[in-house]
């Protein structure tokens, strides 16, 4: 096993790599060949999730309730929802007013038109965005269609995509609530060229690192704990030599409070640690996740890579089901799992490659910046000591 587990961390120690190999090389990245499909900017993806490439461009106001039974009512709940749309016409709707904005880049002046491509956020921000129901348990709880909660486990249906035409149909109707579409008039409606419920895009780290494969080792350890098996488990995981490229967990699972970092941690190795337990499909369904992982975190994809990917897709989810279905209390229907399927292939081919738009960069300047400033802080004036602890770092 210490053979395999080191051949194996070897071959994919990039789960965590975001820059192509070719840059690693220092060599100009190839762009060549690889466009089967528009708007396509995969050469980029590198450059556009870096700290330095984000700019703040204000804050956005919370409204603060009297009471909580005030916080809960419908008036405030709409209220809020229209100061976050108003707030965001008010940061954006410079962008595009006049004939597009001239930079002065290299000492030459470039003109550009500006345009909104994707919204990178968890699902209930993207729900904010789109101003459809935040419940799970809604009716057509998908923010990229209109599925019905009944058929988020079926991976075959076909679904009636929302956008902004067929949405707006039902708000000026009046009956918004029967596409699980809140009352309040979308700012992002009047963006042109730009479909909000497409260009909310699935987060890979939130739908994967944080949520479909934390339910993985749950409904596993479930599963172990029917057979017998859990400390077995824990006991190979704790006998697992150390490595550079992997975190060591001597107490064997524990899920709380693991971060993206750590889940990644954890698909190098339960491949290995659940095999051959006499639990039919246990160990393929890890292999098919990674395999599936690993081409996630592709820097360039063609349309046979695209069909590769969503066999990739099909054949986890396929598995996922089959071991896991009957444990669920929901019977896995997962609202992340359903936009993972049936939503991010076609995302990649309007937005480009997942990498260049994944919230890991933000998660970490957040952390960077919010929680370990407030963490050093004495709770009093936290403001101000965060600014001042972020000034003495630059």
């Amino acid at each position: 096993m210490k053979t395999l587990m080191k051949f194996y961390l070897q071959e994919y120690e990039n789960f965590d790599e975001i820059l192509p190999a070719s840059l690693q090389s220092n060599e100009e990245p190839e762009v060549e060949n690889i466009k089967e499909f528009p708007n396509e900017a995969y050469a980029d993806t590198w450059r556009r999730n870096k700290e330095d490439a984000k700019q703040l461009l204000g804050y956005l106001p919370i409204l603060s309730a009297k009471n909580e039974k005030e916080k809960k009512s419908s008036e405030f709940k709409e209220l809020a929802r229209e100061t976050f749309h108003n707030s965001i016409k008010f940061l954006l709707d410079p962008l595009f007013q006049g004939d597009g904005v001239d930079f002065n880049i290299d000492d030459k002046d470039i003109w550009f038109f500006p345009r909104i491509s994707t919204i990178i956020c968890d699902w209930p921000e993207a729900c904010t965005f789109s101003l459809t129901y935040k419940s799970a348990n809604s009716n057509y709880p998908c923010h990229f269609c209109l599925v019905q909660r009944e058929d988020l486990i079926d991976i075959r249906k076909e679904v009636i995509l929302r956008n902004h035409v067929n949405m707006k149909e039902y708000f000026d109707s009046n009956t918004s609530n029967l596409a699980v579409l809140e009352q309040v008039n979308n700012y992002f409606w009047s963006i042109p060229n730009l479909n909000i419920y497409a260009a909310t895009v699935p987060d890979r780290m939130h739908h994967l690192d944080l949520d479909l494969f934390k339910y993985q080792i749950e409904f596993t350890m479930e599963l172990l704990k029917k057979k017998k098996s859990l400390n077995k488990v824990n006991k190979r995981i704790a006998d697992i030599p150390r490595h550079s490229q992997l975190k060591v967990f001597k107490k064997g699972i524990q899920l709380s409070r693991l971060t993206a970092s750590e889940y990644r941690d954890m698909m190098k190795i339960m491949v290995f640690v659940v095999d051959d337990l006499q639990i039919e499909d246990l160990s393929e369904v890890y292999v098919k996740w990674n395999e599936m992982y690993l081409l996630s975190r592709s820097e360039k994809f063609k349309e046979s890579d695209l069909k590769n990917f969503q066999k990739a897709i099909n054949d986890w989810g396929d598995l996922f089901i089959k071991l896991f279905q009957n444990i669920s209390n929901s019977y896995l229907k997962f609202l992340k799992l359903h936009s993972w399927i049936y939503h991010i292939v076609d995302t990649i081919r309007e937005y480009g490659a997942i990498n260049g738009y994944t919230t890991e960069t933000y998660e970490s300047l957040h952390k960077t910046y919010v929680k370990i400033p407030y963490r050093l802080s004495n709770k009093k004036e936290v403001e101000k000591q965060i600014m001042e602890n972020i000034n003495k770092k630059q």
